[in-house]
């Protein structure tokens, strides 16, 4: 959600997206927690091309950010099982390569990490706002 408001709404300062997904059908054709779903929708005759279709709207790497792209942060998890790096991958590079930051975690890390990652956004959030006041 973070990512596709960021592609869609100009009120938005500052954005930090955290261990996000970028493609929902990557996700679900790609991915161990997906699996099941895959399953499911290849029994009714779904191909992952057709779901990439039908989710297309849903893909913040189709649209350039509504957001300055010296405003976002976006932080990944280098082991990540849910969302995996390369799909992560095309958002930051569909984007424009914006600041990033690479945690040497999985998924989990979300928790295991909660002091980095508070110190990590908080620092951002701080250093643009600052940014914005003097401009």
């Amino acid at each position: 959600m973070t990512n596709l408001l960021a592609a869609l709404e100009t009120e938005i300062d500052i954005v930090v997206s955290i261990f996000y997904a970028n493609r929902l059908s990557y996700a679900i054709w790609n991915t161990i927690p997906g699996k099941f779903i895959r399953e499911e929708l290849e029994q009714y005759g779904v191909t992952y091309e057709d779901l990439q279709t039908y989710w297309e709207i849903t893909d913040p790497s189709q649209a350039v950010p509504k957001v300055n792209k010296d405003h976002i942060l976006l932080i990944s998890a280098v082991h990540d099982q849910y969302v995996h790096l390369e799909d992560a991958d095309k958002l930051w590079e569909s984007w424009g390569k914006p600041e990033r930051h690479l945690y040497n975690c999985g998924h989990a890390g979300i928790v295991l990490c909660r002091k980095k990652l508070a110190l990590d956004t908080i620092s951002f959030i701080r250093k643009k706002l600052k940014q914005l006041h003097e401009g």
